[in-house]
C-alpha cells in the first residue's frame, strides 16, 4: 500500500499524519473511504479486515461472505478515488473527492444544488429508473427553509414524539373502560367479549403484530407503487414519500419519517380503527401500532447507519441493502422478513451472497 501511494504521488506522511485514514485499492488506484466507514450498508468491521485486499475482487467476488457488488456501489465507490493534486495537512478531508462524469452517468438528469420538487416531476418516463438507482448525496426537498426543516428528521426524534402518544393511548383505553362497559363483538359469538384491563395487553400486542402487515402493504403498494409518468403530482408525492430515500439510501436526514407525515399517516389509522372497534379497543390497538412503528424505523435506521451485532440483525442488514442496490422491487419487509414469505416477494440471501 505505501509503496503505491508513493508511486501515485502521495506525500505519505503528511497524508496520513495525524489521521487515521482507511485508504484501499482497486485495479492500482487508490480511495480514501474513511468518511464512508459509517454509512458501508455492510458495516465497518469487514471494511478493516479486508484493507489491504483489492476492492475489485471483494466487489465482484460472491464467496467466503461477500456479495457481488451493484454498479450504483461502484458509482458511489468513485466519489472517493483519490487524485493526484493533494490537499495539504491541515485540511480536514486529506483529500479530494473525484467528481469525473464517469462518477455518476444519472446525474446529468438533475441539479443535485436544486431543489429536488421542482426537478424530479420533468423527469417524465425517466423517473422510476433514476430514482432506484442509489446515488450518495443530501437531498434538499424545498426552496423554503421552514417546508425544508420539516421535511427532515434526526432519529432520535421518532421515540421522543411517539412514546408519549403511545403511553397516552393505553393511559385513554385504561380510563374509558373504568368508566363504562365496552363489548368487543365478534361474527361467531352471540354476545361478544367484555373488555377487561387485562384485555388491554393483549390488544396492544395485536396491535404490534398489526404494524408488520400495515409496514408491508404500505411499503410494497404505496411506497413502491409506479406514478403515472405525465402525472406531476404522483411524481413528487412518490418521490416525498419514499423515492427520496431510494435515491439518497445513505441520507441521514432523509430516513426515519418526519413527524409531520407520520402524524397525517397516525391519524387515518387511529381513525380507521374507532370505526371499527369500541374506543378503548381502537386506542389499545393503535399503541401497538404505534410502538410496531417506532421499532420499524428504528431498525430501519440501524439497519442502514448501524454496525449490526448478532446474526439476526447482519443479516436482516444485509437482506434490506438488497432491497437497495439489487432487488428493490422484492424484499418489502424491513423490521422482519415475515410477510415476504406469504406474498411471494422474499429476496433469497443465499443467492446474492
Amino acid at each position: 500500500m505505501p509503496e503505491r501511494l508513493a508511486a501515485a504521488g502521495v506525500d505519505i506522511p503528511n497524508y496520513n499524519k495525524g489521521k487515521k485514514r482507511l485508504l484501499m485499492t482497486k485495479n492500482n488506484q487508490q480511495y480514501d473511504i474513511t468518511d464512508f466507514i459509517s454509512l458501508h450498508p455492510g458495516g465497518a468491521e469487514i471494511l478493516y479486515k479486508h484493507r489491504n485486499e483489492d476492492l475489485g475482487r471483494l466487489m465482484t467476488a460472491s464467496e467466503n461472505g461477500f456479495h457481488r457488488h451493484s454498479q450504483a456501489a461502484f458509482r458511489i465507490l468513485e466519489n472517493y478515488r483519490i487524485n493526484n493534486d493533494y490537499l495539504n495537512e491541515n485540511d480536514q478531508s486529506m483529500c479530494k473527492r473525484n467528481n469525473s462524469t464517469e462518477q455518476i452517468q444519472n446525474t446529468v438528469l438533475v441539479d443535485w444544488n436544486k431543489p429536488m420538487l421542482e426537478q424530479v416531476d420533468q423527469l417524465g418516463d425517466k423517473y422510476f429508473d433514476w430514482v432506484h438507482e442509489p446515488e450518495e448525496h443530501h437531498i434538499r426537498l424545498f426552496h423554503s427553509d421552514f417546508c425544508e426543516f420539516f421535511s427532515m428528521a434526526p432519529w432520535w426524534l421518532v421515540p421522543v414524539i411517539w412514546i408519549p402518544v403511545m403511553c397516552l393511548g393505553m393511559y385513554q383505553a385504561y380510563q374509558n373502560i373504568s368508566v363504562h362497559t365496552e363489548i368487543l363483538g365478534f361474527p361467531f359469538l352471540q354476545e361478544g367479549i367484555e373488555i377487561k384491563s387485562h384485555h388491554l395487553l393483549l390488544l396492544y400486542i395485536a396491535g404490534l403484530f398489526q404494524w408488520t402487515l400495515l409496514e408491508y402493504l404500505i411499503h410494497r403498494w404505496l411506497f413502491h407503487l409506479r406514478p403515472v409518468i405525465n402525472s406531476p403530482f404522483f411524481i413528487r408525492m412518490h418521490f416525498i414519500l419514499h423515492g427520496q430515500h431510494h435515491k439518497a439510501p445513505l441520507d441521514k436526514t432523509r430516513l426515519v419519517f418526519p413527524p409531520v407525515p407520520a402524524s397525517v399517516f397516525a391519524f387515518c389509522i387511529y381513525n380507521m380503527l374507532l370505526l371499527i372497534y369500541p374506543v378503548a379497543v381502537a386506542q389499545s390497538l393503535f399503541s401497538g401500532t404505534v410502538m410496531g412503528y417506532l421499532i420499524y424505523d428504528l431498525i430501519h435506521y440501524y439497519l442502514h447507519h448501524g454496525s449490526p451485532v448478532g446474526a439476526y440483525f447482519k443479516e436482516l442488514k444485509h437482506y434490506h441493502m438488497l432491497h437497495h442496490y439489487v432487488h428493490q422491487h422484492n424484499g418489502f419487509g424491513i423490521s422482519s422478513k415475515f410477510w415476504d414469505y406469504p406474498f411471494g416477494t422474499l429476496i433469497s440471501t443465499k443467492d446474492n451472497q
